[in-house]
């Protein structure tokens, strides 16, 4: 007896691919879902702006509004996302919340679809940085001791003038105009503020410089017309804001010179009162000598005017008859240029 081979029933094969069928489309229908989900988050239903906003640099972004995600700004606006001028450092400026609405309307900054909202009026606060008074105070500090030569001295009514709110970036101090001319006293320094390399104003810094250095002083009293000699003198330790610029500081500026005036022991002495004795005297004859390479050439004049060593005075020569100048040499030689 031939036995058929069993068939597997037809119904059963249907179900399968009908079953392949659903599972497909459920797949599809999860991707168009979640791509549109993905799609709708990328998109803000709701625009934003804060009531208060703070900017870091010279000029109010669009960003620097937003309380919500970005808004995408099509790449040809990119460069208009910047709505005006920031106000100073640590000043605020009041935006109307219309004109702002109105300025990302225009622009095209707002998404299709999207709702913008906005406050009745936007404050922006710009802010600032200040340069501090110790940082300052050290600047000033370290140049004067760059200018007082190792001197000891001190700063006292140290006082800061000009800007104290800057933008916020790399903070730096440069001097302007020419150095003090003296590191005592009252001092003033002037210096430019950069921030990231662009100026931004200027500050004066002073203060009061008592700087001590050793001083010639009279080791008595000395009369009007003295020559001065190293046992005239001594030395004393002295504040120099207290004494004029013009006081002498080394023994060998003043021995050898001349007083012009009476001065009391314990007294400074200033340049000014000093002159170089003469060593030629009016009415003098003196040895005239004129030399250019090779040739030197000798006679002899009459002073008509008194000179210390270096100084020129006027002389008659007593050959040609002449009026001629020389610069003194020693005590009876004059060398006169040609």
């Amino acid at each position: 007896m031939r036995m058929d081979k069993p068939t597997r029933p037809r119904a059963k094969r249907i179900g399968y691919r009908q079953t392949v069928l659903r599972m497909a489309a459920f797949a599809a229908a999860g991707i168009v879902l979640i791509t549109g989900i993905s799609r709708a988050s990328d998109t803000p239903s709701v625009v934003a702006i804060r009531q208060t906003a703070t900017v870091q640099g010279d000029r109010i972004c669009l960003t620097d509004l937003l309380d919500s995600p970005v808004v995408p700004v099509p790449a040809a606006r990119a460069h208009r996302r910047c709505l005006l001028d920031a106000p100073e450092p640590g000043k605020e400026r009041v935006l109307p919340g219309q004109w702002v609405a109105s300025f990302i309307r225009s622009n095209g900054w707002l998404p299709q679809g999207a709702e913008l909202t906005v406050p009745e009026q936007v404050r922006v606060h710009r802010a600032y940085q200040t340069a501090a008074e110790t940082e300052l105070e050290k600047y000033f500090y370290d140049t004067i001791a760059a200018g007082a030569e190792e001197t000891e001295f001190e700063v006292r009514d140290f006082k800061v003038h000009g800007a104290e709110k800057f933008p916020v970036g790399r903070l730096e101090f440069a001097p302007t105009g020419p150095e003090p001319r003296k590191m005592s006293g009252r001092v003033t320094l002037r210096l430019e503020v950069t921030v990231d390399g662009k100026a931004c104003g200027g500050v004066t810094l002073s203060g009061w410089i008592d700087r001590y250095e050793t001083v010639v002083c009279a080791g008595r009293y000395l009369p009007r017309g003295t020559i001065l000699e190293a046992g005239d003198l001594q030395s004393q330790r002295m504040n120099l804001s207290r004494v004029p610029f013009s006081v002498v500081k080394a023994m060998e500026d003043v021995v050898g010179k001349r007083l012009k005036s009476s001065i009391k022991a314990g007294r400074y002495i200033r340049q000014d009162m000093l002159s170089v004795p003469p060593l030629i005297e009016k009415g003098e004859q003196v040895k005239i000598v004129a030399q250019r390479g090779c040739l030197k050439i000798v006679t002899f004049g009459i002073a008509k005017g008194s000179g210390g060593r270096g100084e020129q005075i006027e002389l008659e020569n007593l050959t040609s008859k002449k009026t001629v100048v020389g610069r003194v040499k020693d005590a009876s030689t004059v060398e006169v240029l040609f």
